[in-house]
C-alpha cells in the first residue's frame, strides 16, 4: 500500500569471515580466504536483477557509496571504495584489478601481515616473523567447494621465479606503495 516493497534495498551480509583453526589460526585478522570473503545477498526491485552476481573484486568498503548512490545521495570521491550499483546493474566499467590487505596490530597468536589480492593470485607477507614468511596462493585452484584458493608455496626461490615471470611483480608494487 505504501510502495516500500518496490523502493527498498535489503542487504544481508557478514562483516568478515572467521578462522576456527584453519591455517593454524583463530580469529578474523588475516588475509586468508576464510577471513576476507563474506557472504552478501542484496535485494532491490527494479535495480538488482534476481540471481545476478558481481564479477569484480568487491570490498565491504564499497557498501557505503553503493547505498548512498541507490538512495539518490551524493558522495565524496574515495580512492578505496566505489559505488557497486553500476556493476550490479550489469554495466561494464573499469573496476579494481587488485586490492591491498593488512593486519598491523600484534594480537595474541595472530601475526601481523600484509598482502595483495588479485583475481588469480594472493601474495601474503608475515613481516614480523623471523625470518619473514612469504606465501603465494593461486585463487583459481580450489581446495574445496567454497574457498577458491590453493597454497602455491612458501619457498622464496619459487616466489622469485614467479616474480621473474611477471606474476608477482604487480602485487609487490602495490605492497611497496602502501608500506
Amino acid at each position: 500500500a505504501n510502495g516500500l516493497a518496490e523502493n527498498t534495498l535489503v542487504l544481508y551480509l557478514g562483516d568478515n569471515g572467521f578462522l576456527l583453526g584453519e591455517h593454524g589460526l583463530i580469529d578474523k585478522r588475516n588475509a586468508y580466504e576464510e577471513s576476507i570473503r563474506i557472504p552478501m545477498l542484496a535485494w532491490a526491485p527494479g535495480t538488482i536483477e534476481p540471481g545476478s552476481t558481481v564479477p569484480g573484486l568487491v570490498r565491504n568498503l564499497d557498501l557505503a557509496p553503493t547505498v548512498i548512490a541507490l538512495a539518490g545521495g551524493t558522495q565524496r570521491q574515495s580512492i578505496v571504495s566505489r559505488d557497486l550499483s553500476p556493476l550490479v546493474q550489469g554495466e561494464s566499467l573499469d573496476w579494481r584489478g587488485m586490492f591491498y590487505v593488512e593486519h598491523r596490530f600484534q594480537h595474541g597468536a595472530i601475526p601481523p601481515s600484509e598482502g595483495v589480492v588479485d583475481r588469480r593470485f594472493k601474495y601474503l607477507r608475515f613481516y614480523d616473523a623471523d625470518p619473514v614468511v612469504e606465501q603465494l596462493f593461486d585463487r583459481l585452484v580450489g581446495w574445496n567447494d567454497f574457498f577458491c584458493e590453493q597454497f602455491v608455496c612458501q619457498d622464496l626461490v619459487f616466489i622469485l621465479t614467479a616474480y621473474n615471470k611477471g606474476v608477482v611483480e604487480p602485487l609487490l608494487e602495490v605492497v611497496e606503495v602502501r608500506v
